[in-house]
């Protein structure tokens, strides 16, 4: 093939390399609105933040891992108790 032709009338400019395709952003998790979910889905949502404090706690342990854990498990024991009064509360009736 000949050569473009080149001079002071002609010049070859550096072609542009087309720009690369913008990456997408990724949507936002959907969060389920909590209030919404069944007793059962709650508390299964409640159960796995549990679980997975205890295991941050063992695996990593420090105070404030330690401190999220109990958290978790006196919002448990506050639940518990308050179960069992109105458990002994509906046998009266």
């Amino acid at each position: 093939p000949a050569d473009p032709f080149t001079g002071w009338h002609w010049y070859n400019e550096p072609k542009k390399k087309p720009d690369p395709p913008a990456p997408k952003p990724q949507p936002a998790p959907q969060v389920p609105d909590f209030s919404r979910l069944s007793p059962s889905e709650q508390a299964d949502v409640l159960k796995g933040y549990t679980k997975e404090a205890l295991n941050n706690a063992i695996l990593h342990p420090s105070a404030e891992n330690t401190a999220t854990f109990l958290r978790w498990q006196k919002f448990w024991t506050d639940r518990a108790s308050m179960f069992s009064q109105s458990f002994a509360v509906a046998q009266l009736d």
